[in-house]
């Protein structure tokens, strides 16, 4: 009986991290997303569709595409240099993390494979 409730317990306490996680990821989500709002949104697109303010600026859904999403920590932390009118910043190392989260979620091939639409768009022609 005791090896039950201590496998309870066990339970109980994953379950509890497993909430607490999934919630401190959805906060980075959406501090991520908010980061793009306040720095990017003026140029690029920044969510799943929409057309970039300044055509020059690729759709925050494309880059998955053209670079590793995590390759850019170290520009955004150094400031981005693109040899074009995007302006120079730098971000806090959390705000990093956080965009990089959003980033990543924006990507079609990590969604649920049950998810019909983001499957379509992933194996779909690259495009912007």
């Amino acid at each position: 009986m005791a090896a039950h409730s201590l496998s309870y317990v066990g339970l109980a306490f994953l379950l509890g991290a497993l909430t607490q996680a999934s919630t401190a990821s959805a906060s980075a989500l959406e501090d991520g997303r908010e980061v793009a709002v306040r720095k990017c949104s003026g140029c690029h697109a920044i969510a799943e569709d929409g057309v970039s303010p300044n055509a020059k600026a690729p759709p925050f859904r494309v880059l998955n595409t053209r670079y590793p999403i995590d390759a850019l920590r170290e520009s955004f932390l150094k400031g981005i240099e693109v040899g074009h009118e995007m302006p120079t910043f730098t971000l806090a190392p959390q705000e990093v993390t956080s965009l990089l989260i959003y980033l990543r979620s924006l990507d079609p091939c990590s969604k649920s494979s049950s998810d019909k639409a983001a499957m379509a768009r992933c194996f779909a022609p690259m495009k912007e």
